[in-house]
């Protein structure tokens, strides 16, 4: 039995998600709270009070008392949460594209977002086009 070792196994699209592999992007597991849609890979995630993940531009529920902090990007599409917490994998530390990260409808990435980021790890640089 002989096998072709030149044979193409995967061809890999470049999504322009990660700008640079400086700081080394790292992984970790989320929660993605209840009422969630299904969200795709570059999804902005922003941490809730309870610990949760939403959507960056999520307003604050009801027994928050403050609207859910920029946290990480999502590494790999997720579940749909609209009936259950659902468990991710996000990106915690790295340096991605912000013109290609996925926002809420309507919402723009603001200043104070950014510096959510940058402190927990995260830079955000503009998309060089291919």
């Amino acid at each position: 039995m002989s096998k072709q070792l030149n044979q193409v196994v995967e061809t890999m699209e470049y999504d322009n998600l990660i700008n640079d592999y400086e700081p080394k992007p790292d992984v970790f597991s989320v929660t993605i709270r209840q009422g969630q849609k299904a969200m795709k890979r570059g999804t902005a995630l922003a941490k809730g009070e309870d610990g949760k993940m939403v959507i960056l531009g999520t307003a604050k529920t009801g027994s928050e008392t403050a609207a859910p902090k920029a946290n990480c990007i999502l590494a790999e599409a997720s579940d749909d949460a609209t009936d259950a917490d659902v468990t991710a994998v996000a990106y915690r530390v790295g340096h991605f594209n912000e013109n290609v990260l996925i926002v809420a409808e309507d919402y723009t990435i603001t200043d104070n977002d950014r510096e959510d980021f940058r402190t927990g790890g995260i830079l955000l640089d503009t998309a060089m086009e291919y």
